[in-house]
């Protein structure tokens, strides 16, 4: 059967897979938590841009612009990080954000706040060019 992207019941073969985190990345957790919030809009209400979410929070938080940073965290939400933590407790205790008539909420952000866990499925192939003759098997190359 031919791979067809997308279609992860037709890959080969599935493997378990375990990620470790590091401590680089349970320092940008720790830090997101301190610095960042998730702004959700309305599906049916007015469809913000970066934009226009970055100088709402500027104007209506009274946070300088330079100190945040917005990007699309999904289609409808956003992710703004703020320099520092201060900012970020007071656009959590404004709790909702006003553009084009619509509401956003604001929320802190949680590491469960991107969604429910999933499996992920993933297949790679490792091409190793020149390796001696005696490592030419799985426990001799990844041992």
């Amino acid at each position: 059967m031919e791979y067809v992207p997308r279609l992860p019941l037709q890959r080969p073969e599935r493997a378990p897979m375990v990620v470790v985190a590091s401590k680089a990345a349970e320092r940008e957790a720790a830090r997101l938590c301190d610095h960042a919030v998730l702004i959700s809009a309305d599906p049916n209400g007015y469809k913000p841009s970066v934009l226009e979410v970055a100088y709402g929070l500027s104007q209506q938080l009274r946070i300088p612009r330079h100190n945040i940073r917005v990007s699309r965290h999904r289609p409808e939400d956003f992710l703004a990080e703020f320099d520092f933590a201060p900012q970020q407790d007071r656009a959590v205790g404004a709790g909702q954000l006003t553009i084009g008539g619509s509401s956003l909420l604001i929320r802190p952000w949680r590491p469960v706040s991107h969604g429910p866990s999933r499996p992920w499925y993933f297949n790679a192939k490792i091409s190793i060019e020149a390796m001696p003759q005696e490592l030419w098997s799985e426990k001799g190359g990844f041992g």
